[in-house]
């Protein structure tokens, strides 16, 4: 039975804006002697081209569920401004007890209904998310069934000094740019990388781990187009002061077709393993993808809701 208190908590991540001043950093650091080195190695770079471009890649290979998440996992969908959940199981309207993520590190307890199936995708529902009990309306990204995972504090360059912002800037900027390049990239070749957004993870064993969302952009009057350049950085451990790309994704196309992409969470499943929960737009709408961290230094998508195998309606 659910208390006659009960608030909803709905938030919505709306789309990020970002500042020019991280632009006009990168600018201002440019200049600087004090950067640590770069020493860039690089994974498989994965290339998606949306609607409007000339090429594409198929998704990694991978299975339709991970048990480790449980049985559900939830966001605040940008598009709708309300809970989507996508299930392993078909669900029923009773409550089900989860737990909220966001960047703070700490969790809350929810109930959490499942509604009907949305247009795009006959495996994802849309959902309602309350708290009991709990005043005020708490912001949260992420719900996985209670007991799944504990949270990881996600930290970002507004949280750093101010110098050590304009470094960090600069250095993500220069690494950005050493990712290998392949046809779909041709037309941005030699464009500005501008750093749109950037978090900090702390892994268990106390090292760093920054993700990035870049961008370069083909101002053409006709035809603007826009690369969006996602990263997973490291320092390297084979070098001193020297940080290594753990995990890129190239996506391009129509400016106004690349939307972008957003970290929600980051937690320690209770199987001990770490994973960054990301949403990106998709071919049905929003979709998440769960990273984790096999061994240090290299990053793997290792699930994906596209996996559900979603059939328009």
């Amino acid at each position: 039975m659910m208390h006659s208190h009960i608030a909803s908590v709905f938030h919505s991540r709306a789309p990020r804006r970002f500042a020019p001043a991280l632009v006009l950093l990168s600018a201002l650091a440019c200049g600087k002697s004090d950067v640590p080195a770069i020493k860039s190695a690089h994974p498989e770079v994965a290339t998606r081209v949306v609607s409007g471009g000339t090429a594409s890649q198929s998704a990694p290979a991978i299975t339709a569920w991970d048990d480790s998440l449980g049985g559900v996992v939830a966001v605040m969908s940008v598009e709708r401004g309300a809970p989507v959940v996508f299930a392993r199981d078909s669900l029923t309207a009773v409550p089900r007890t989860v737990e909220l993520f966001s960047h703070d590190p700490q969790l809350q307890p929810a109930l959490l209904v499942a509604g009907p199936a949305t247009r795009e995708c006959a495996r994802q529902r849309t959902a309602t998310v309350t708290t009991p009990t709990r005043p005020g309306v708490p912001v949260w990204s992420l719900a996985l069934d209670s007991g799944v995972a504990n949270p990881i504090g996600i930290s970002s360059l507004d949280d750093l000094p101010p110098r050590d912002s304009s470094a960090t800037i600069v250095r993500l900027r220069r690494l950005a740019g050493t990712i290998p390049e392949d046809s779909t990239s041709a037309p941005f070749r030699g464009l500005p990388v501008v750093v749109r957004e950037s978090w900090r993870v702390m892994t268990a064993d106390g090292t760093p781990v920054w993700i990035t969302i870049s961008t370069r952009t083909l101002g053409t009057e006709s035809n603007p187009r826009l690369e969006l350049l996602t990263m997973i950085t490291e320092p390297d451990a084979t070098a001193k002061d020297a940080w290594r790309i753990a995990w890129s994704r190239r996506e391009s196309g129509p400016e106004d077709k690349v939307v972008g992409a957003d970290l929600l969470a980051a937690v320690a499943l209770h199987e001990s393993r770490m994973i960054m929960a990301m949403s990106r737009s998709g071919d049905h709408g929003e979709e998440i993808e769960i990273l984790d961290r096999p061994q240090p230094g290299t990053w793997r998508l290792r699930w994906s809701s596209a996996a559900l195998g979603c059939d328009a309606r």
